[in-house]
């Protein structure tokens, strides 16, 4: 499996946000993968995490609090996760049977509008692939 390269990992800045607060990206090496975390006023509000899977695929993980949802910032840490695997060359996917919070990003019109994303069902639940940009 190819692995991720932490420091071609770049943030889109195409992405809206409503927040006035600042914004910053750090990103990390995880055991078996690559944490990315939103910070605002030096503390983490959010993080995605991209975690090998059976040497084939990276699986997203991701947690944002309450009082930030709403605001685009889990489109940011998706957009930038899914843009860095696919330039990378690495295929990248949910969680087996995600949140309803994450689902909600998986479908967004916005990841949809970017990538072609497939939803995948079988005995061991759904979950969503992207299959490459639009």
């Amino acid at each position: 499996m190819k692995s991720l390269n932490l420091f071609a990992i770049k943030p889109k800045k195409r992405i809206k946000i409503a927040t006035s607060l600042p914004i910053k990206l750090c990103f990390s090496d995880a055991f078996g993968g690559v944490v990315i975390q939103l910070l605002a006023l030096g503390a983490v509000i959010g993080h995605l995490e991209l975690y090998e899977t059976k040497g084939r695929f990276y699986e997203t993980h991701s947690f944002l609090q309450e009082d930030v949802r709403g605001l685009g910032l889990g489109i940011l840490l998706y957009d930038t996760a899914i843009s860095s695997c696919l330039k990378q060359g690495v295929e990248i996917r949910s969680s087996k049977d995600p949140s309803w919070q994450a689902i909600r990003l998986w479908r967004s019109k916005t990841l949809r509008a970017k990538y072609n994303i497939k939803k995948q069902s079988d005995f061991y639940g759904s979950r969503y692939l992207v299959l490459g940009k639009r």
